[in-house]
């Protein structure tokens, strides 16, 4: 059983929603984590050093990836998505995106070694899945 209680929310797009309760719980925990409420871009970046290691840590999940994503993102109804691949840290490793979009995000500071944490980015669709 979930530990939040699930909201249907509107019924066209209720189910893809987190709980109230788990987005609530969120926003306390940054608050006590003094995640600034008017954060717009991470705060934690790898260096280059620790993201070179993530990256060959995890060497055969990128090339995996890169064969499903990369065909795919640049064209057809996908040319505005992003796809960000993150370690099991919420670093970001890799991010699929055409060229406008790519530039978009890294003006937010998305890219690759930013780290989607709570703790670093405050209340995101990241952490939450996390």
């Amino acid at each position: 059983m979930p530990v939040f209680p699930k909201d249907p929310g509107p019924p066209d797009y209720g189910a893809y929603l987190c709980f109230p309760a788990e987005l609530k719980a969120s926003y306390h925990r940054c608050r006590a984590l003094k995640v600034p409420v008017e954060l717009d871009r991470p705060q934690k970046i790898l260096t280059k050093t620790v993201l070179v290691r993530c990256l060959a840590e995890n060497s055969v999940l990128l090339t995996a990836v890169e064969r499903v994503i990369t065909p795919h993102h640049y064209t057809g109804p996908q040319n505005n998505h992003i796809y960000i691949l993150c370690n099991q840290e919420l670093a970001a490793l890799k991010i699929f995106a055409s060229p406008e979009v790519l530039a978009a995000a890294a003006e937010a500071g998305v890219k690759p070694g930013a780290v989607f944490t709570e703790e670093s980015c405050g209340t995101n669709a990241l952490a939450l899945a996390l």
